[in-house]
C-alpha cells in the first residue's frame, strides 16, 4: 500500500521528510568534504513551504513523491545499522519509523508485480526508481513484468496528455 498522505497527517510526514533530508544532506556533506568540494543544496522542505501557498493538492503530491523517493534512495545506500539509527531518531520524535515507512513504499512494487499494471504516478515513480537502480537484484521475470507495466502506463498517459487540446 502506498503512503497515505492527506491534510490531517501532512505536517507529520513533512517532519519525517525534513529529518530524512537532513540525514541525507549530512551524508552528502561528509562525502563532499572528503573530496574538498563545496556543497550547497536547497532543501526540498523549503520547496514544499513555497508550494503550500499554491494549494494543497500540489503540496500533498509533492510530499508523497519526494518522501517515497528519499525512502527508497536511503534504503539502497545505507547499511542496516545506519538505518536503525535513523529509525530510532524518527521514533524519538514521535514520528513513524524508517522501516515502517519503507515497508509501505516497498509494498507498492509487490502490488504492481501482482496486478501487472501501474495505476498511479506514485506507483510509476516508485517502480521507475527501482528499475533505474543498477544494484537492484530482481529476477528477470519481475523485471519483465515491471518494464511492461511502466510501458503500459507511459503509453496510456503520454497518449492521453498528447490528445489534450486537440
Amino acid at each position: 500500500m502506498p503512503l497515505k498522505i492527506n491534510k490531517s497527517n501532512y505536517n507529520t510526514y513533512k517532519k519525517v521528510y525534513e529529518v530524512l533530508w537532513q540525514y541525507k544532506l549530512e551524508a552528502y556533506k561528509r562525502e563532499a568534504d572528503s573530496l574538498h568540494v563545496n556543497l550547497n543544496l536547497e532543501s526540498p522542505v523549503k520547496v514544499l513551504d513555497e508550494w503550500e501557498n499554491e494549494g494543497k493538492v500540489i503540496v500533498l503530491k509533492g510530499l508523497k513523491l519526494g518522501l517515497s523517493d528519499i525512502l527508497f534512495e536511503l534504503s539502497l545506500i545505507q547499511d542496516m545499522q545506519s538505518l536503525g539509527i535513523l529509525d530510532n531518531k524518527l521514533k524519538s520524535l514521535s514520528l513513524p519509523g524508517f522501516f515502517d515507512l519503507y515497508a509501505e513504499v516497498k509494498n507498492t512494487v509487490q502490488v504492481v508485480l501482482k496486478r501487472k499494471t501501474i495505476k498511479s504516478y506514485t506507483e510509476y515513480y516508485t517502480v521507475s526508481e527501482l528499475l533505474s537502480d543498477t544494484t537492484a537484484n530482481l529476477p528477470s521475470k519481475d523485471l519483465s513484468i515491471l518494464n511492461d507495466a511502466i510501458s503500459g502506463f507511459e503509453a496510456k498517459h503520454i497518449t492521453s496528455s498528447q490528445n489534450i487540446g486537440k
